[in-house]
C-alpha cells in the first residue's frame, strides 16, 4: 500500500486518495475496539486479537513507510521513465533499492 499511496509514486491520484483514507481508516480506531468486534464475529480468542492487531499495524505501519517513500530521490525513476519502463519496474528497480533500508530498520 505505501508505495500507491505516496504521493510521487502513484499511478492515479484517486488510487491514492482511497488507498490513504483506507490506512487512516485502520489507524483511527484502537486495536480493542477492532478486537471486540471481532469477537464478535469470530469469537473470543487469539484469532481476534492477531486480526485486531494486525490491521492497526497495516494503518501505522503504511504510514510511515509512505512517508519514506516520499522523500526519496526521483533521478533513478526519471531514467527509467526515458527508457520506457513502466510503475512496477520503476518501483523494482528505482524505488525499492533506495527505500529497502528504512523498511528493514
Amino acid at each position: 500500500f505505501s508505495f500507491i499511496a505516496a504521493r510521487n509514486l502513484t499511478p492515479h491520484p484517486a488510487l491514492r486518495l482511497v488507498v490513504k483514507r483506507f490506512m487512516e481508516l485502520l489507524r483511527a480506531f484502537p486495536e480493542i475496539v477492532i478486537a471486540g468486534l471481532f469477537a464478535a464475529i469470530v469469537s473470543t480468542g487469539p484469532i481476534a486479537a492477531i486480526i485486531a492487531i494486525g490491521l492497526h499495524s497495516i494503518g501505522a505501519l503504511g504510514k510511515l513507510f509512505y512517508e519514506i517513500n516520499e522523500n526519496i530521490d526521483m533521478r533513478a525513476e526519471e531514467g527509467l521513465t526515458a527508457v520506457g519502463a513502466n510503475w512496477f519496474e520503476r518501483v523494482r528497480f528505482a524505488d525499492l533499492p533506495q527505500v529497502l533500508p528504512n523498511f528493514v530498520s
